[in-house]
């Protein structure tokens, strides 16, 4: 009953003449008229036969258009991928110099940390090079 109660004007419209045909058909073969119950019954088959042509016709728009859709959609998700790989390609290749700019400062600090060393050394002693590179 709840389904009877969303159906559109159109689906209603469609559903009562469906009723009024099948009535006819029952009704002239149980009055004996059977020649007039089989051409409404073949009324009915005729109009039932159009109308899923048409429904056919209509699903077909459907699905063209989804798959225009469908295409459109794997276009957008296509450059979308090849903007990120880009983008991660980029921030690998900044990453990559940012850490080749530190292992470079790195090494030269190790490398004034041991020339300092040793210029400390050579002017107080082993003992004492240690105590003021700690200070």
């Amino acid at each position: 009953m709840r389904r009877l109660r969303n159906l559109t004007r159109r689906q209603a419209s469609l559903l009562a003449g469906a009723a009024v045909l099948c009535a006819a058909v029952a009704g002239a073969a149980l009055t004996g008229y059977v020649g007039v119950a089989l051409t409404v019954l073949g009324l009915f088959f005729a109009v039932l036969l159009g109308l899923l042509l048409l429904l056919v016709r209509r699903l077909a728009a459907l699905q063209r258009s989804h798959r225009k859709a469908q295409a459109d959609l794997r276009a957008v998700l296509d450059q979308t991928q090849r903007r990120v790989l880009g983008a991660v390609e980029e921030l690998l290749l900044h990453s990559g110099d940012r850490h080749q700019e530190v292992t470079d400062t790195l090494a030269a600090q190790r490398r004034d940390i041991e020339e300092l060393a040793q210029r400390v050394e050579g002017r107080t002693g082993d003992g004492e090079a240690l105590e003021t590179i700690g200070q």
